[in-house]
């Protein structure tokens, strides 16, 4: 998947589709949240068998405050979803003094037919349609 600046903000659906067209995605099983704290002096949280990995940095938050991740639960089936991308993260609200570096790992047996690897992006759900995270990129050699 993609690795990307995260600006605060409440809990949002993200997912790695293709870039050129944001549509509402599917495909991901729920497994119910996980949920880990992460406070002022920073740290990284590593969710989900380390598939999703979130780095923050000193300073980022004021307080303590319990994280989580959960795999998406029936949005809108998409072509260009890559399956077992879709997390819902939390909580709701919370905005970071400083960006937060968000990683999500992804298998590339199966990117869907027709996409490149290179093409890959993060992008959030808002309302029926997924709009790019801009700051993404994809590392080609640790698949996220």
């Amino acid at each position: 998947m993609t690795l990307t600046r995260w600006p605060g903000a409440g809990a949002m659906l993200i997912a790695l589709i293709w870039a050129a067209m944001m549509v509402a995605c599917g495909g991901d099983e729920a497994t119910g949240p996980v949920s880990s704290t992460v406070g002022p002096d920073g740290g990284t949280l590593s969710f989900t068998g380390g598939r999703v990995t979130l780095v923050f940095p000193s300073g980022a938050l004021t307080d303590e405050v319990a994280v989580t991740v959960n795999a998406a639960a029936g949005p809108a089936p998409s072509s260009l979803l890559v399956p077992g991308t879709a997390f819902e993260f939390g909580p709701a609200g919370i905005q970071f003094a400083k960006p937060v570096e968000l990683a999500i790992g992804y298998d590339p047996g199966v990117v869907p037919a027709g996409i490149r690897e290179n093409e890959l992006q993060l992008s959030r759900a808002v309302a029926a349609a997924w709009q790019p995270l801009m700051a993404s990129s994809v590392d080609l050699t640790r698949k996220t």
